[in-house]
């Protein structure tokens, strides 16, 4: 009898493992980073964003993404400069379209610890499909993911900006990203 116990216990531990739910990261954001780097005929920059809500979701068994939602104020990524960051602000109407966000649809591994990540990005109002390589590092529970992607300000509704008639601000500004993490115990 005890036997039989012993042997239903441990097919219920393993069918557990094999059904585990997801588990959650716990992002580090002193540890992490997210730049936008804007080009500009004069003075390019790099903005930064801080402050950001990473949802993501890893199976702890395989380490495999399972879902992720990344959600940001725009009026959250800094340049260094108020008045540039005012006229930024003003430039995307931040009053009326205040947020960033993108979901992940689905991550495909590519070659070695490179993947694929498609999903929809909705910024200014407008939501388009979005794809991008990621590299994901893992160490035991501590999660690394590095990646970068083009965001084409014109698809988004949003006017190149000129001044001066000399000065012109690219539309497609690149957004590099270094997130880091443990997994939720």
């Amino acid at each position: 009898m005890k036997k039989q116990l012993l042997k239903l216990l441990c097919l219920i531990g393993c069918a557990a493992l094999l059904y585990a739910e997801p588990a959650l990261l716990v992002v580090d954001k002193a540890a992490s980073r997210v730049n936008v780097d804007v080009k500009v005929t004069v003075d390019s920059f790099v903005g930064q964003l801080n402050d950001y809500t990473a949802v993501i979701a890893v199976d702890p068994s395989s380490g495999a993404v399972t879902s992720c939602k990344f959600s940001f104020r725009v009026m959250d990524i800094k340049t260094g400069k108020e008045k540039r960051d005012r006229n930024m602000h003003s430039w995307q109407d931040t009053a009326n379209f205040p947020d960033g966000v993108f979901t992940m649809s689905s991550i495909e591994l590519s070659t070695g610890n490179v993947y694929s990540v498609k999903g929809d990005f909705t910024f200014h109002g407008v939501s388009k499909p979005l794809s991008f390589p990621l590299t994901v590092t893992r160490k035991g529970d501590h999660f690394q993911f590095d990646g970068e992607a083009i965001i084409d300000t014109k698809e988004y509704g949003l006017p190149i900006l000129r001044m001066m008639a000399v000065v012109k601000v690219d539309p497609k500004v690149k957004v590099a990203f270094h997130l880091e993490g443990t997994l939720k115990p």
